[in-house]
């Protein structure tokens, strides 16, 4: 049996053929509850509650009409309220009563332990992909849509034809404004961010995944070809495999990676790190970028168009290459190079500071030479009066202060009798002290040939002033001007 009360439309078990008997009881029901109910095929122009088919508008129209106002239309099962239309704004309720938007599903509590009599809003819309009604092109404005035919899923703004059907990817997802993923798979977010590669990603502002794999997210960034990544703003690959990182990060070239700002790498495989030059608070472009065009090698620099250290691509299987520190063209295991422009002329290109030797470090800091050890470790050997023994190829005499050394076999360095002070004073067997640039003194015949040897001893000194070739003697001139200086003298 069906009747209406209090506005409510209640169903309940009848036979399919309403008798006239029925239909005389709702009559006699509604009446009794001060309702005007109107069951037929002819609706009157003032509004009761009608159920029929509406002559007065469209033709076989069916309607469910409640025109007294602000009184909703409910449905019940179970003597549950299950879904009402609200007469004031129209609002659906579907497992709620009382919606508070255009649809609402399930409950909004309370909530477990005690959930109520409704259940929540689930909700399961299915479809058949590549199957099912196809959408109308042109939409625009916001809107939600699910798209079982294409099992893709928008929600946003977004102007034709960005959300039509040729440009919805099977299985892609859109959100936000003006987005559009036509790649199978295929993901967008934001503001103007395409995804048209397979299963490629677009997130942020104005960014573009056009190869398959790629992504691309932040500002201003294009991923044009396969495995593409750009991340930061106005970055761009091209290439398979080509990443950049940062701001104005370009790589151009097959699995060539960019990292830092103003950076370009365009050679197979080559890889930039750092940045180049530019204005970075008006973005301005590479004007100025650090760039790497060599295959197979990496470049490292800042604020530069140079790079500071430089790596070249090995040649195989454990076959590593070399490096270069202000050069690209290394030709050892490491190069260091000193351009005038950047250190000046009188600057090496390498320095050490704070090399310690490992067994007994230094406690001062006086000059020393590197050296190495018995494992090929670089060591510092302090130039220093008493070293001690702890020292590292020291001979078991010592290092003695301004006093030249010398190898006394392949493992020691040891101080020899040369000595030379401060202004560049040389003196042999003697401290020079005497302001003569030279100061040879005989130690008992240890520098000559022989006991009673002097500190010279020189073999085959020719007299210039004559043919005497035996000369055995220097001779200081002093006796004739005109041949004052050392000279070898034979007759004396």
């Amino acid at each position: 049996m069906s009747y209406i009360k209090n506005n409510n439309l209640i169903f309940n078990k009848m036979n399919s053929k309403i008798s006239l008997t029925i239909v005389m009881l709702i009559l006699m029901q509604c009446a009794l509850y001060g309702q005007t109910t109107i069951l037929g095929n002819n609706r009157p122009a003032i509004g009761p509650n009608f159920l029929g088919w509406n002559n007065l508008g469209t033709p076989g129209t069916l309607e469910i009409r409640n025109d007294l106002a602000n009184q909703p239309i409910n449905f019940f099962t179970n003597n549950l309220q299950r879904m009402t239309i609200r007469g004031n704004d129209g609002f659906i309720g579907m497992n709620n009563p009382t919606p508070i938007f255009n649809l609402t599903v399930g409950s909004n509590g309370p909530y477990p332990p005690n959930p109520g009599p409704y259940p929540d809003g689930g909700i399961i819309a299915l479809g058949t992909s590549g199957f099912g009604t196809l959408l109308p092109n042109g939409l625009q404005d916001a809107r939600m849509i699910w798209y079982p035919r294409s099992s893709a899923f928008r929600a946003g703004d977004a102007q034709a034809p960005l959300w039509d059907d040729v440009n919805i990817g099977i299985g892609s997802a859109c959100f936000g404004l003006n987005t559009q993923g036509m790649g199978d798979a295929s993901f967008a977010a934001g503001n103007t961010c395409w995804a048209n590669g397979e299963t490629a990603v677009s997130l942020g502002k104005i960014n573009f995944a056009f190869g398959a794999q790629s992504v691309t997210i932040g500002c201003n960034n294009t991923s044009n070809d396969q495995f593409g990544v750009t991340v930061g703003s106005f970055n761009t690959s091209t290439g398979i495999g080509t990443h950049g990182y940062g701001i104005y990060a370009d790589a151009l070239s097959p699995y060539a990676k960019s990292f830092g700002n103003y950076v370009r790498s365009n050679a197979t495989n080559a890889f930039v790190i750092g940045s180049g030059v530019g204005l970075y608070a008006g973005f301005p472009g590479l004007t100025n970028p650090l760039t790497n065009t060599i295959n197979h090698s990496l470049m490292i620099g800042m604020n530069s168009t140079a790079p500071s250290i430089f790596v070249e691509g090995g040649n195989g299987a454990a076959v590593a290459g070399q490096v270069g520190i202000n050069t690209t063209t290394p030709q050892n295991t490491l190069e260091v190079n000193s351009p005038s422009n950047i250190l000046g002329s009188t600057f090496s290109g390498l320095r050490f500071t704070d090399v310690n030797n490992a067994v007994n470090p230094p406690t001062n800091a006086t000059q020393g030479v590197l050296s190495l050890d018995a494992n090929g470790n670089v060591i510092w050997v302090r130039d220093d009066d008493n070293p001690g023994s702890g020292f590292i190829n020291a001979c078991s005499t010592g290092l003695t202060l301004n006093y030249l050394t010398k190898g006394s076999n392949t493992t020691e360095i040891c101080t020899t009798v040369v000595h030379e002070n401060n202004n560049h004073d040389i003196g042999i067997g003697v401290v020079n002290s005497n302001g003569s640039r030279l100061f040879v003194l005989a130690d008992n015949g240890a520098l000559g040939n022989g006991d009673n040897a002097g500190g010279i001893y020189v073999k085959n000194f020719q007299d210039p002033n004559s043919t005497n070739t035996n000369a055995r003697s220097l001779y200081s001139g002093d006796l004739d001007v005109a041949t004052s200086g050392l000279a070898g003298r034979g007759d004396l």
